[in-house]
């Protein structure tokens, strides 16, 4: 009784539970009145089932956060919800573990998951599957109707499935003259302006001081599954350049997106965001019409640490890869007292100057701020 499927590639509107995991009911009446109508077309959706919820969970079988999601179909051209506390993301297709079982409302919640969820460890460890699981999402998939005395529910868990290995191509990075525009490549993009400072004691870092510029920033949500939504926020920068701002002012997008992680002191991700800076041209940047897309003005200048890399990143891979730049990163910086050891960057930010379909042909750029000196 326990299936191995592909679970719902398309959309969802999701809210965070307040109270971790007791006022689902709560949550789920926000996004009921989503789907009603609260939303910026006060568009009446099509009721879909199931109602989710992803339940994220500690080592030691903490939570520490939980959402309430609700299907709405493949469609990924949907109207904003007017509550901000609800976030509508495009889910790709995953692969989950599932055991499917039928339930009363007579039956307390927290009880019947907790029963079914060690039914299907102790089924799953008896044929040595236990760590192709990744037992600390829970995902439960009600299916139940108000009308239903018996319902139907899923408890699913992501299945680490045993896919083909990606290659990783170690390549030198695209230089930047083959990249930015400039008068012997009048057909390249605008890239933002930075001054290199040159310093004997870091010979494989680059020190850049970028100057003050425009840009649009969006956060990057995490939608049922826990993984970051970085097509999604893409697309509303991507909008902002296509005449989605109050001036309808189409744009060139100016490269490279500047993809920002804030991390604690045990280099855990706090929150990330995704920028794309304005052109020059554009004097008078015009306001974005989407509430989740901020224009920041005139930002001042920064100093940072740039590590370039090339080659091919596959997305199995995309974390380990980065990790180890940032990690060679430090340590250059290190041996070249540009850093203290122990020093704990606040903030971590990569730029991505190419796109994927040019193969090999790839630069990847890993970047710390300059520490503040007093």
């Amino acid at each position: 009784n326990l299936r191995n499927k592909g679970y719902f590639r398309g959309s969802w509107a999701s809210v965070e539970v307040p109270n971790k995991v007791k006022d689902y009911e709560q949550a789920a009446k926000q996004l009921m009145m989503y789907i009603e109508g609260e939303n910026t077309e006060k568009k009446v959706l099509e009721q879909r089932l199931p109602l989710a919820q992803a339940i994220f969970m500690s080592d030691n079988g903490k939570v520490i956060s939980s959402f309430m999601s609700l299907y709405l179909g493949g469609s990924s051209d949907l109207p904003l919800p007017t509550n901000n506390d609800i976030s509508v993301d495009l889910s790709p297709h995953r692969s989950l573990i599932v055991r499917a079982f039928s339930y009363t409302e007579q039956e307390p919640r927290h009880k019947l998951i907790r029963k079914q969820s060690k039914k299907m460890k102790e089924q799953l460890s008896s044929k040595g599957l236990s760590e192709k699981v990744q037992w600390n999402m829970p995902l439960i998939f009600d299916y139940g109707r108000p009308d239903d005395k018996v319902k139907r529910m899923e408890l699913a868990f992501p299945w680490i499935a045993d896919d083909e290995e990606e290659t990783e191509s170690t390549d030198d990075p695209k230089p930047l003259s083959q990249i930015c525009k400039s008068d012997k490549n009048p057909k390249g993009w605008e890239c933002a302006e930075f001054k290199e400072i040159k310093n004997p004691d870091i010979p494989n870092v680059q020190e850049r001081i970028y100057k003050s510029a425009n840009s649009v920033v969006t956060k990057i949500e995490t939608n049922i599954f826990g993984e970051a939504q970085y097509e999604e926020a893409l697309k509303r920068l991507e909008k902002y350049f296509n005449g989605h701002n109050n001036a309808n002012l189409t744009m060139e997008i100016v490269v490279p997106v500047t993809f920002t992680m804030e991390i604690d002191d045990n280099f855990v991700p706090v929150e990330k965001f995704v920028a794309h800076g304005i052109s020059v041209a554009v004097t008078d940047p015009p306001q974005p019409t989407d509430p989740k897309v901020y224009l920041m003005k005139n930002t001042p200048e920064f100093r940072v640490y740039v590590r370039a890399f090339g080659g091919v990143i596959p997305s199995a891979k995309s974390e380990e890869i980065y990790s180890r730049q940032f990690e060679l990163l430090m340590k250059d910086l290190i041996k070249g007292k540009a850093m203290a050891e122990n020093t704990v960057p606040p903030t971590l930010i990569t730029l991505e100057y190419t796109n994927p379909e040019e193969g090999s042909q790839q630069r990847h750029e890993v970047v710390i701020p300059k520490p503040q000196t007093t």
